[in-house]
């Protein structure tokens, strides 16, 4: 079911505004006016055209996996909130500060890939095609970027969350699309994500054709799974008794299916939940009233479990010397994963390398 989003039709007249901003810009680019750079390695581009949580980073995750095998994968992404400048090349003991939560993850999970997080993509591009040829990448995957028309990707995947699609959606500040549903024509394919499992192939059929594509562009639906508890500081295993007080924490965009998923896994559990803005910082008040809680709830001799996103732990994990062992030994995050719907994605990974194989044969035809 889509979620009716709230919205005051006073902001109307800037969304109008903003959307000839837009507009204008696309115009220029277009025409040329403002050049764009078309890299030399093929460039996947993983994005969305509205604010907020759509599944970027897994999917950026699983596009590695799913390519690793059979090429050597590097990732540019800007490293939205991090406390650094310019262009960085990420390494194993980069932390979340350096080189932003999201590409902190990534690297987490896929440490064998080349990252590098700059603003400015076009150089960072440049640098990854500059190496040398035994670690220069023979794929590229633009974390986010489908918006900033500097760069060309030859693949542009764009992401819309099953319940907050594009097509029910409105010009910022009315909604959330930072762009024009005319940008859908320019990519490749739409993922949908964030798709209940329990939607059946009709249903399918009959949302994507809300999505409005040509012939030629691709549609695949995609869901998440949630993996069990793991501890963040020690190698306990996740452990609850009757007595046990779980509460969820996090700072994402889209918090509710977090909560969610963890409300059916553990039903039956007293549970608290505390919100934060996406890509919270999280500071020494933050962690004392997480303290309180345990306090709180030992008092009343209850036991309790934090549990919160990987992206959360991605920055807590580098703050132990401000984290009591209070917090330490029950503190625990939920690795999740992506995965298609139907069988869905072996035909997506079929996609991807035909429009790769595509590049590598225009660019062995040329003189």
């Amino acid at each position: 079911m889509l979620e009716k989003q709230k919205r005051s039709p006073i902001l109307a007249p800037f969304a109008f505004l903003y959307g000839r901003g837009v507009a204008v810009r696309n115009f220029l680019f277009s025409k040329g006016y403002i050049t764009s750079y078309m890299p030399k390695i093929p460039t996947i581009c993983v994005g969305n055209i509205a604010v907020g949580g759509t599944g970027k980073t897994p999917m950026v995750e699983f596009l590695i996996k799913k390519l690793s095998d059979s090429y050597r994968v590097a990732v540019v992404s800007r490293g939205y909130k991090r406390t650094t400048h310019g262009m960085i090349v990420a390494t194993k003991n980069s932390t979340a500060k350096e080189i932003g939560d999201e590409p902190r993850q990534i690297l987490t999970n896929c440490p064998n890939i080349t990252l590098v997080v700059d603003g400015n993509r076009k150089r960072a591009l440049t640098f990854l095609e500059e190496l040398p040829i035994s670690e220069r990448p023979e794929v590229i995957i633009m974390d986010d970027g489908l918006q900033h028309r500097k760069v060309i990707p030859h693949v542009r995947i764009l992401l819309t969350a099953f319940h907050t699609p594009y097509f029910s959606d409105k010009l910022l500040p009315w909604g959330n699309l930072r762009e024009n549903l005319s940008a859908v024509t320019n990519v490749d394919c739409v993922v949908v994500t964030k798709t209940p499992l329990s939607i059946s192939p009709i249903e399918l059929k009959l949302y994507a054709r809300k999505l409005h594509l040509f012939e030629n562009q691709k549609c695949f639906f995609s869901a998440i799974y949630y993996g069990v508890p793991k501890a963040l500081f020690t190698n306990a295993p996740f452990c609850v008794s009757k007595s046990t007080v779980i509460i969820a924490f996090a700072g994402i965009a889209d918090v509710q299916p977090f909560f969610d998923a963890i409300d059916k896994a553990y039903p039956s559990y007293v549970k608290e939940y505390c919100t934060y803005p996406d890509h919270h910082n999280y500071k020494k008040t933050d962690l004392k009233y997480l303290e309180s809680l345990v306090t709180k709830f030992q008092s009343k001799n209850l036991s309790v479990q934090f549990i919160t996103t990987q992206k959360d732990a991605e920055k807590l994990k580098h703050m132990s010397s401000a984290i009591s062992p209070l917090i330490q030994n029950v503190l625990f995050y939920i690795p999740i994963v992506i995965d298609f719907l139907g069988g869905s994605g072996e035909k997506f990974c079929n996609f991807i390398e035909q429009k790769i194989s595509s590049f590598e044969q225009d660019l062995n035809s040329k003189p």
